[in-house]
Formats: C-alpha cells, structure tokens, sequence
C-alpha cells in the first residue's frame, strides 16, 4: 500500500488499517485501503486553489456532506505523513487539524 501510494503512513493509521479496526461508527465513512487517493486524485481545482500544500495528502475518509479526513505530508518529508488527522472542509476550502481520533480497540485476553 505504501509502495503505490508512494508515502509511509503513520503508524497509528497503518495499525488500524492492518488490523481492520477503522471506524465504522461515525460521521466520517473511512476508505478500505485499495480506495485510498490523494486530494488531488480527488479535486485538483481544491489542492491548486484552496490547499496546494496538501496536493499529496492522502484522503483516507469522507463524509455526507463531501468533507474529506485525511494525512498531509510533514514539513521535512516528501514521503512520510504528519500523525495528526486533516479535516478538508468542502464548502469553505479550510483545511483545519481535525478533532478526530483514531481509536483502536484494546486486546483482550480472549482475542489473543
């Protein structure tokens, strides 16, 4: 996935897409991993207008009103992404840190 995507996802991402723990119950809809694009696979009009620097962030979820969650590129790297979830708002072009969490389920005793 990293190889066709040419990034290296964070680690807490890479985790729950391995292991299959991506949410399921929240506004955003998450992406299974052969769906993944970048922002601008998806809009390149937004990327080249509202956020040229997330021109290779990867889009990674999507809600009902066409919001998009995902990983821009850190600073120093042009393959590595930033751990901190994006939020791209449609309608105003914002692109704002994202007050969503990932949060990945605790083994069990039972499920070990």
């Amino acid at each position: 996935l990293e190889e066709r995507l040419d990034v290296e996802l964070p680690a807490e991402y890479r985790e729950a897409i391995t292991v299959g723990q991506l949410p399921t119950q929240s506004r955003f809809l998450f992406y299974k991993r052969d769906e993944l694009k970048t922002l601008d696979d998806i809009d390149p009009d937004w990327t080249e207008k509202s956020a040229p620097q997330a021109v290779r962030a990867l889009i990674v979820a999507v809600d009902a009103h066409g919001d998009y969650l995902g990983y821009m590129l850190r600073a120093d790297s042009m393959t590595q992404l930033d751990n901190a979830l994006t939020h791209f708002h449609h309608e105003t072009g914002a692109v704002t840190r994202s007050r969503f969490r990932l949060k990945l389920k605790e083994a069990t005793d039972a499920e070990e």
